[in-house]
C-alpha cells in the first residue's frame, strides 16, 4: 500500500518545450492581468510572448492615463508594435493633452474596437485613416443630420453603439433621413444599439417611437439586431418606457435590454447577467473573456427564441 503523504510531485518546467511553456504562461496572463505584468519581469523572451496580451486592451479613464500611453507608446520606439497588438481601446474622460491624443490614434491603426466617450471631434481626422479596420464602435454623440453621419462614422463598422441622454435624442422628420444616412454609410452594419440615459421630457415616448420606427423602416436586410438599452431607470420606469414600444416586440430585429435584475420579468425587456458592467460592456475587460459581450448575449437570445417559436 503506498503512502500518499510521501509521494513528491515533480513539475520539471525548465524542461518542458518552448511552446507548452508559451502556453502555459500565455494563458496565466489573459486569466490575470496582475500576473501577467508579473511576468514580462522574467525573460526578454516571456516579454515578447507576454506584451501583446497586456496591451490588447488599453482603458483611458483620466488624462494622466492617455499621458501615461502616449509615453509608454514613444519610449518603446516601436509604432509597429501597438498598431499590430492594440485591438480595443476605451477612452472616457475629455480633459487630455492633445499632443497625446494625437499620438495614440496616429499609432493605433489596428484597433477593432473603439469606445470614444468623450468629444468627437477630435476623432474627425482618422475616420477614414486610422480608423478604417475598426468594426465595433461606441461613442457618445448626436447622429443629428446626414453630414453628421458622413462625417463620423468609419465605413467599415459591423456593430455601432450611441449613447444619448434622452433630452438629446434627435427627433423630427429628418430621422428618417439620417438612418438612411447611417446604413448607406456603413454598408457592412449588423448591429445598432442605442443607449438613453433618462431625463423624461414631455413627449418623449411618442418621440422615441418615432427615432426606433425610422431606423427600422429603412434598415437593409443585412441588420440583424437593434437594440434598445435604458441606464439608471427604476422598474416602475422600465415598466412604462418599455410598454410604449409595444408595436415592435414582434419585430425579430428589435429588442430592449437592461443590466438591471430589478427589471427581470418585465414585459418585453431581457435582462442580461449583472455581472457585466454597463460601463464596460463591449468586454473592454480581458484580451479574451469566457463571458458573453451584450452583442454575443443579444444573438444567442434571439436565436434561442426563433426556436422556441
Amino acid at each position: 500500500m503506498s503512502k500518499i503523504a510521501n509521494v513528491q510531485l515533480r513539475f520539471p518546467f525548465p524542461d518542458l518545450p518552448v511552446d507548452i511553456a508559451r502556453n502555459i504562461l500565455e494563458t496565466a496572463a489573459i486569466i490575470s492581468w496582475r500576473d501577467a505584468s508579473r511576468l514580462v519581469l522574467v525573460s526578454k523572451a516571456v516579454r515578447a510572448w507576454i506584451d501583446p496580451i497586456l496591451y490588447h486592451t488599453i482603458l483611458i479613464y483620466f488624462a494622466d492615463g492617455c499621458a501615461t500611453f502616449a509615453n509608454t507608446i514613444r519610449s518603446r520606439n516601436d509604432p509597429s508594435f501597438f498598431a499590430r497588438h492594440v485591438k480595443r481601446l476605451c477612452v472616457h474622460d475629455d480633459i487630455y493633452n492633445a499632443q497625446d491624443l494625437r499620438c495614440l490614434l496616429d499609432v493605433l491603426t489596428g484597433l477593432h474596437c473603439l469606445a470614444w466617450w468623450c468629444d468627437t471631434n477630435n476623432l474627425l481626422p482618422y475616420i477614414n485613416t486610422s480608423l478604417a479596420s475598426t468594426r465595433y464602435l461606441s461613442m457618445m454623440t448626436e447622429l443629428d443630420s446626414p453630414l453628421t453621419v458622413e462625417t463620423l462614422l468609419p465605413r467599415n463598422i459591423t456593430h455601432l453603439n450611441v449613447k444619448f441622454d434622452e433630452l438629446d435624442v434627435p427627433f423630427g422628420n429628418g430621422l428618417t433621413a439620417v438612418w438612411t444616412s447611417v446604413f448607406a454609410r456603413c454598408p457592412f452594419l449588423t448591429h445598432v444599439m442605442v443607449d438613453f440615459y433618462p431625463d423624461s421630457p414631455p413627449g418623449w415616448a411618442t418621440d422615441k417611437e418615432q427615432f426606433v420606427r425610422s431606423a427600422l423602416s429603412v434598415a437593409p436586410p443585412t441588420l440583424k439586431a437593434f437594440i434598445i438599452e435604458f441606464q439608471n431607470v427604476t422598474r416602475p420606469s422600465m415598466s412604462w418606457r418599455a410598454s410604449e414600444f409595444g408595436p415592435f416586440l414582434t419585430d425579430s430585429r428589435f429588442i430592449i435590454v437592461s443590466p438591471d435584475p430589478c427589471h427581470s420579468g418585465l414585459e418585453g425587456v431581457v435582462c442580461y447577467p449583472i455581472q457585466h458592467d454597463p460601463l464596460l460592456d463591449w468586454q473592454y475587460l480581458d484580451a479574451t473573456s469566457s463571458d458573453l459581450d451584450i452583442w454575443e448575449f443579444v444573438d444567442t437570445y434571439r436565436l434561442r427564441t426563433r426556436a422556441q417559436i
